[in-house]
């Protein structure tokens, strides 16, 4: 059965281009996967994690907003058309829990399990033990700028001072990294942009390494905290441990008033060759 009507977002903004779908079924959506978000040839994990959110959200209207979301990739995806399976788990007055699978040519590509509320009606103890950064003024950061990477002309990403040095060079003493990002077009940041924000920087590893191409992410783990305010969100982010060719990540979103507005975990598998690591990790 075909159901007769889109989730259309037919605005100036690229990225609600991007996440456009239509409706098969209840819980079942047409996607048509973007070529304009991509490292290469693979769309950017951020971009995918947010195109099963908001087919998640489309299935979910009580329940808007993104609250924690993990995607494992388990498949490269390619741009395209794919479907998306939506399963509701449990959907209360408060929060709902869902899993989602982006599924292109007969394989599960990606897999989400997340959950969802509505933040205009969420009430409670609100409590901060973190203090927001000095961030530099983004009009002093260095572009960060890709060949191959249709992502990086969607996205204006721009390093602290701190780290403009250290990519694609590597050599850092630590596996920490920063920068402002916002969408090229200056759409403004919502969950779903954090989703995509959260995966738009080189992994921090590389500020040690250098370069390594393709770093492809295994699992990625957002939890957004609140809606962010308009402008740029600052990126924070640092690895503690690269165990067995396995890469552990964590960092931090803030938004343009200094306000804490999502937290991120990711695992990936850096390919380090074994004259950068006894160059840069001995």
């Amino acid at each position: 059965m075909c159901l007769a009507y889109f989730i259309d977002m037919s605005n100036e903004f690229e990225f609600d281009q991007a996440l456009r779908m239509q409706a098969l079924e209840p819980f079942l959506w047409q996607v048509e996967i973007s070529d304009q978000w991509s490292f290469r040839v693979a769309p950017n994990g951020g971009y995918t994690a947010a195109l099963l959110a908001k087919a998640i959200a489309n299935s979910l209207p009580q329940h808007p907003d993104p609250v924690s979301v993990t995607t494992q990739f388990v498949l490269p995806a390619k741009p395209g058309p794919a479907v998306v399976k939506v399963v509701p788990l449990r959907i209360g007055g408060r929060l709902a829990q869902m899993t989602a699978t982006l599924e292109q040519d007969g394989e599960v590509k990606t897999q989400q399990s997340a959950t969802f509320a509505d933040f205009s009606k969420l009430k409670g103890l609100s409590h901060f033990e973190i203090e927001a950064p000095n961030f530099p003024a983004m009009e002093h950061c260095e572009p960060l700028l890709m060949n191959d990477a249709s992502f990086r002309e969607r996205t204006d990403t721009r390093w602290f001072t701190e780290y403009a040095g250290l990519f694609p060079v590597g050599g850092a003493k630590a596996m920490a990294n920063g920068a402002w990002v916002q969408f090229a077009d200056l759409r403004p940041a919502d969950p779903f942009a954090l989703l995509v924000f959260a995966d738009a920087i080189p992994r921090a590893v590389g500020m040690r390494s250098g370069a390594l191409g393709w770093i492809p992410t295994v699992e990625m783990t957002v939890q957004i905290l609140q809606k962010p305010k308009p402008g740029p969100i600052a990126y924070l982010s640092k690895s503690r441990a690269v165990v067995a060719g396995i890469a552990e990540e964590s960092g931090e979103l803030w938004d343009s008033e200094n306000r804490l507005v999502a937290v991120h975990r990711q695992s990936a598998v850096p390919r380090i060759s074994d004259d950068v690591i006894a160059k840069n990790f001995t």
